[in-house]
């Protein structure tokens, strides 16, 4: 399982290794100079501050850095990247935090590396601030009416009110929504016609327009859907719970005719990711009776599981290296009379 972290940078080397370089710059012992030592580049850091959010990704001109992701990413004296003496840099948000929905804003991102061979002049006062959206919009599937209410939500009292043209027909019986992590499609299961609804999101008023096409076929039954992180792909269940992880490229079904939790990777082919599922090492994991709900920490380190039938939820931690699953000592742990839904805090 791939981990994403700060990049950083080499700032001495040596070539050719005839002898060491002096602090000078010069080759001990000789009157040659050592003209590939270095720094070369210098880095480009400075603070961090209020994400919570995941996949914050910032570029540098068209150069993607790395992937930032939860609390644990905030910090100063960070380094975000590196310029070449004498280059130009800009760097900027290149995709915003989700999960929750974040705005992260760049201030002196611009400048030009003025260091020189062997004497870096390090940038240390970029700073990226991000903050929270509020809450815009409101969806609920309506099985019995096979409809879709739309809301807005005021942010300061979190009271609702009804989107005009509100509410949005789906197929029969919708029994399970979900929202792409960019807000800009919601995809609607409907369970007796084995369709799925899908439907673009207008970002000022809410309302939802059905995409052409819609809805499509599915599997007998469908029950849950979910979409990975990058909006890119749509993943719908029949009789189970599926759900994908935050950060990394795992999806996760609860199975309720076995007890146990599958785990996928979506597979990629030269670096970019088709969609296709690979069982994970060791998948399927034992759970309680009547998983029918799953979920994955923010910062993609713990699974929990909603088991209906035994009244437990299953907990398990994510193996870094391999992305396997273990279960937590004491796992599974009492709950209420028929759990039936998880969430994750932040």
């Amino acid at each position: 399982m791939a981990r994403h972290n700060l990049r950083n940078f080499v700032a001495l080397v040596c070539i050719p290794a005839f002898t060491a370089c002096s602090p000078s710059g010069e080759f001990s012992g000789s009157s040659l100079l050592c003209l590939t030592c270095g720094p070369f580049a210098d880095n480009l850091g400075g603070t961090l501050s209020g994400l919570v959010g995941s996949r914050l990704t910032l570029q540098d001109n068209s150069m993607t850095l790395s992937q930032l992701n939860g609390a644990p990413a905030n910090g100063t004296n960070l380094i975000f990247g590196s310029a070449d003496f004498n280059t130009s840099h800009d760097i900027t948000v290149a995709t915003q935090p989700t999960n929750p929905s974040q705005t992260c804003v760049v201030a002196n991102g611009t400048g030009t590396a003025t260091g020189s061979v062997g004497s870096a002049s390090n940038v240390t006062n970029i700073t990226v601030t991000c903050t929270t959206n509020p809450p815009r919009f409101v969806y609920i599937a309506n099985r019995g009416s096979n409809n879709l209410s739309a809301y807005t939500v005021d942010a300061t009292t979190g009271g609702l009110a009804a989107i005009a043209g509100s509410p949005f027909a789906t197929g029969y019986l919708p029994v399970a929504i979900a929202v792409d992590p960019t807000g800009t499609y919601a995809y609607v299961a409907n369970q007796a016609d084995a369709t799925i609804s899908a439907f673009a999101i207008d970002r000022s008023s809410g309302a939802l327009n059905a995409i052409s096409g819609s809805p499509f076929p599915t599997g007998s039954a469908p029950s849950s859907v979910a979409i990975d992180p990058s909006s890119s792909f749509v993943y719908v269940t029949g009789g189970n719970a599926v759900t994908v992880d935050p950060l990394d490229s795992n999806v996760y079904v609860g199975n309720q005719g076995d007890d146990t939790v599958s785990e996928f990777t979506i597979n990629s082919s030269n670096g970019v990711l088709t969609g296709a599922l690979t069982a994970v090492s060791g998948s399927p994991y034992t759970t309680g009776s009547g998983p029918n709900s799953v979920a994955v920490d923010p910062l993609d380190k713990f699974v929990h599981v909603a088991n209906s039938s035994s009244g437990t939820v299953s907990a398990f931690t994510i193996t870094e290296s391999t992305g396997a699953l273990s279960a937590v000592s004491g796992s599974p742990y009492a709950a209420g009379s028929l759990p039936s839904a998880i969430a994750i805090s932040d």
